[in-house]
């Protein structure tokens, strides 16, 4: 039980990523998500309690449908997650219009706009965060215009809503914490990347202090960021020994794989190197991460490896 809960939640998809930052917080994201499923499961027990058997229903499918994405790559993807915080969000302003204000079902809106900064990278997600509150103002708008009796449903007492309220508050303030707790964690996360970064910066600096000229170098980056099919003609001209020895080196790396080190050699960040290359960020942090176990690399930064080879005296 243990390993399937870590092979097909906690671990699941990771081992694509080369970054060790990256792949631990997508392990937190991972358990974010599953708790996320076992609120919902529960909930969806508790309404069943209360005889409103369509939306457990509805609960349920919703639970068994995110335990299934949570096995799956694409929930990585950001057009994913607007997906379901745009369906999350509707099936909030859908229910509070039914149950009325008193049920607080409204307050679940807090810890989905709190799980934002959790879930996003702010600076390259501006406009999925946009489109998110703005579909939350126009839900909350309506709701308060309408005095949250859209779609009411007379079955739903009074003193059911009250009942409810305590629930959606002890859930909320729950998963507020649980957020909170997840935020803090993708902070220290960036913290160590932040610091790895600067030291491995200050190591690639020293380290082509003594690789070829400046004006080679230069002459090999352009024809890179051109995609120019004169590149690796080129860098074979002007570092010849460096693919020759990485081929005796690491016989079992592939042509592509080659090249995806002549990138890293340089320098190239993983997003050049898939625009050079016409592939997806992830197709490369995969090939990455092979590079890696194709060179026994653990706890060694595979770019620091890379470009610590030399390019002239191999």
């Amino acid at each position: 039980m243990s390993n399937f809960f870590n092979n097909r939640i906690i671990n699941n998809g990771i081992s694509d990523f080369d970054d060790e930052i990256k792949a631990e917080y997508f392990k937190y994201l991972n358990i974010y998500i599953f708790l996320f499923v076992v609120q919902n499961f529960i909930l969806g027990i508790f309404d069943w309690y209360y005889g409103f058997y369509g939306f457990t229903v509805y609960l349920l499918c919703l639970s068994f449908f995110m335990f299934y994405v949570l096995s799956k790559k694409f929930k990585f993807l950001k057009n994913v997650k607007t997906t379901f915080y745009v369906v999350f969000s509707f099936t909030i302003f859908y229910v509070s219009s039914c149950r009325g204000f008193h049920s607080g079902i409204t307050l679940y809106y807090i810890p989905l706009l709190l799980s934002i900064p959790f879930i996003y990278n702010i600076s390259e997600s501006k406009i999925d965060i946009l489109i998110i509150v703005a579909v939350i103002v126009i839900e909350l708008a309506v709701n308060f215009y309408t005095d949250h009796l859209l779609f009411y449903d007379s079955d739903f007492t009074l003193e059911i809503q009250e009942d409810f309220f305590i629930t959606s508050l002890v859930s909320s303030v729950i998963w507020i914490l649980i957020t909170i707790y997840f935020i803090n964690r993708k902070q220290d996360l960036l913290l160590v990347y932040y610091n790895i970064q600067k030291d491995s910066q200050k190591k690639i600096e020293k380290l082509n202090e003594s690789s070829i000229s400046y004006n080679d170098l230069n002459d090999l980056i352009l024809l890179a960021e051109s995609n120019a099919s004169a590149f690796f003609v080129k860098f074979k001209e002007k570092a010849p020994c460096f693919i020759d020895k990485l081929k005796s080196d690491y016989p079992q790396l592939v042509q592509t794989e080659i090249e995806i080190c002549v990138y890293i050699r340089l320098n190239f960040k993983t997003k050049d190197i898939a625009r050079f290359t016409n592939s997806s960020v992830r197709s490369i942090e995969s090939k990455k991460y092979r590079i890696r176990r194709k060179m026994n690399l653990t706890s060694e930064d595979i770019n620091i490896f890379i470009i610590s080879r030399n390019l002239r005296d191999l």
